[in-house]
């Protein structure tokens, strides 16, 4: 690989997203049977650790901030959607927050009244009727990959420290 260039390769998403769901099970100690390649069982990962501390919980009756919940969405490799289609998805129009979870079957609609959380239902996306309340649920990232605001800070300070060693 020459320097200067920069190498794009296609992703397959159901592939990653496939991957994920097999984390949470794991994570869960949900019964489970995993048949990979060498090559994605010796794949470097961040430690599950990591892919804990990035899960949400969103609990019927509790206080959220919007813009944190929308952050840490962001963070956790959910693409904000004028409205859920896929897996890895969520929507924000006024008080309903729709989030299709990575390992999901049908998306959640979590529904506020002010700050806090008044109802939590899982819906069908093409007629948009609920399918069954829920008091809680769990959302796991999306990515394998997470994001991380302590991460970034670090790699911009350096960037600014090499940038301004090269400016005299």
């Amino acid at each position: 690989e020459e320097e200067g260039f920069i190498r794009f390769e296609a992703k397959n998403h159901d592939q990653m997203l496939a991957r994920l769901a097999i984390l949470k099970a794991l994570r869960t100690g949900e019964d489970c049977i995993v048949v990979a390649p060498a090559s994605g069982a010796i794949r470097k990962l961040p430690p599950h650790q990591v892919f804990e501390e990035k899960t949400l919980q969103l609990t019927r009756g509790e206080e959220i901030d919007l813009e944190e919940v929308k952050e840490k969405l962001s963070f956790m490799g959910y693409e904000r959607m004028a409205l859920v289609d896929g897996r890895g998805q969520f929507s924000l129009r006024g008080s309903i927050l729709d989030i299709f979870t990575a390992d999901g079957e049908a998306p959640y609609r979590i529904e506020l009244f002010d700050t806090e959380i008044d109802s939590i239902r899982s819906f069908d996306p093409d007629t948009q009727r609920s399918i069954e309340n829920l008091k809680s649920i769990q959302v796991y990232p999306a990515e394998q990959l997470l994001k991380d605001r302590e991460i970034f800070e670090k790699a911009a300070a350096r960037i600014r420290q090499a940038y301004a060693g090269q400016i005299r």
